[in-house]
C-alpha cells in the first residue's frame, strides 16, 4: 500500500514503530512459531509456543502484520473528514460555496484511495 496521501491533507509526524509494510512468515526453524515484520530477518513480532499453535495463530499473525497499513487508512480518514464534513453539512443546508467543485476534485480522488486502502489492509489481515 502506498502513502500517496501524505501531504496533499496532513502530514503525520514520522512513524516511532519500525515502518510497513509488515508480512508474516512461518518460522524456518520452529514448526510452532510465526514471525511478523518487514523482512526476513527483521522481526518486530515473533508468536511462539502455545499461541503459534492454536487454530487461529496464523490469522493473528496476519491481523498484527496489517498494523501499519491499518494505521496509514485510519489517519488518512482523519486526514479528510473534517473538510467533507463541512461540506456535507453546507450541504444540507442547501447552501452550495464556490469550494463545491474544489472539494469534489479532491475528496472524490481521496474517498476512492480511502476505499481502496481500507480493502487492501482488510484483505491482508483476513485473507
Amino acid at each position: 500500500m502506498t502513502d500517496k496521501l501524505i501531504g496533499k491533507f496532513t502530514d503525520h509526524e514520522p512513524a516511532k514503530h519500525t515502518p510497513g509494510p509488515w508480512h508474516h512468515a512461518e518460522d524456518d526453524y520452529q514448526t510452532d512459531a510465526w514471525n511478523i515484520g518487514p523482512n526476513y530477518g527483521n522481526t518486530v513480532c515473533r508468536i511462539t509456543g502455545h499461541a503459534a499453535m492454536i487454530a487461529n495463530a496464523k490469522a493473528n499473525a496476519k491481523l498484527i502484520a496489517a498494523a501499519p497499513e491499518m494505521l496509514l487508512v485510519a489517519q488518512h480518514v482523519l486526514d479528510g473528514l473534517p473538510t467533507l464534513s463541512r461540506a456535507v453539512e453546507q450541504f444540507m443546508r442547501g447552501e452550495n460555496t464556490k469550494h463545491t467543485e474544489t472539494l469534489r476534485q479532491t475528496h472524490g480522488e481521496w474517498m476512492k484511495t480511502i476505499i481502496t486502502q481500507t480493502q487492501t489492509a482488510i484483505a491482508k489481515a483476513t485473507e
